[in-house]
Order: structure tokens, then C-alpha cells, then sequence
């Protein structure tokens, strides 16, 4: 279970303050190296773990020590992006990807705790996993039920919301 999941926008676009928040949450969560590549259409993200450090923090336990992203600047209007979202549910009809974490097998933990503080900035945006048979999207909503559970299940990014 090696895909990407993708942070959904109404309008689809990101920005400077963005990769700010996103380097800032990782930064604040333990994180030590965290690099922005501007690509002129969008910034391209490297965060790493430390390489060294016997006392991890627990939220840092995750199997892998690093994750890609990348950050649209100026939403993506072709072909491929325009038919996956085609069939998106009409509350999110007129949201576009903006922002992607690459291969998250063995990261669940670690975008678990990304995102339940990313939403914080950003309530209104959707994470949505595309690559999952049935396609789930989960709001703000939905990942403080995850993350507030006492026990949770570390495939919970591959289970639909609604059953967790």
C-alpha cells in the first residue's frame, strides 16, 4: 500500500503560507529537516526525521524516516487531474488537489498526527485518499474521531471514515 494521498481545495490553489505551515507543523512535531524545491508550478517538500536519536518521541515511531509532498501552486487543469475529480460527491464538487504526500506505506501514524494539526489551519480543506478502492475523503471532522480514539488502527488511511 505504497500510494499518495492528496489534500483537496475548493479553489485548488496553494501558496507561500502554506509550505510555511506545513514545514512548521512537521518542524514543531520533532522533525529536523525539512526542505521547499520551487519547481516554478509547484514546490516539491523533503521532511526527515532525525538521523540520530535513540529518545524518539512516540509520534516519530512510524517504520519510514522521511515523506515527499508537493505543493500546487496554480491548480492543475488538464486531462488527468480533471477526470479523477469528475466523479468527487457534490459537497466536494469544486475542490481540486493542491497538495499530495507521496507513498505513505508505513506512514500512517505520522500523517495521522500531520494532519490532525494541519486541520487546524485549514478546517475547510478535504484529505482525500484517491488511490483506495473506494476512493474515501476524510474532513476535519473526521480525522479528530481518529485521532482522539484511544486504540487505532494504523491501516485507518485505506478505511472509509464513516466506519471508524
Amino acid at each position: 500500500m505504497g500510494w499518495s494521498v492528496d489534500i483537496l481545495r475548493k479553489n485548488g490553489k496553494g501558496n507561500i503560507q502554506d509550505i510555511k505551515n506545513i514545514i512548521n507543523i512537521f518542524m514543531s512535531r520533532g522533525y529536523t529537516n525539512c526542505g521547499a524545491y520551487d519547481n516554478g508550478r509547484y514546490y516539491r517538500l523533503s521532511i526527515n526525521k532525525p538521523m540520530f536519536d535513540d529518545d524518539l518521541p512516540y509520534y516519530l515511531q512510524d517504520e519510514s524516516d522521511s515523506i515527499l509532498a508537493n505543493v500546487d501552486l496554480i491548480p492543475s487543469d488538464d486531462w488527468w487531474s480533471n477526470e479523477r475529480i469528475k466523479d468527487f460527491p457534490e459537497k466536494f464538487k469544486g475542490y481540486k488537489d493542491y497538495f499530495d504526500f507521496e507513498k505513505i506505506s508505513g506512514r500512517s501514524f505520522m500523517l495521522l498526527n500531520f494532519f490532525h494539526e494541519y486541520f487546524k489551519l485549514v478546517p475547510e480543506d478535504v484529505l482525500w485518499n484517491c488511490y483506495s478502492k473506494d476512493k474515501h475523503f476524510y474532513t476535519k471532522a473526521d480525522i479528530d474521531r481518529i485521532y482522539s480514539k484511544k486504540e487505532w488502527d494504523p491501516s485507518w488511511i485505506y478505511t472509509d471514515p464513516n466506519e471508524q
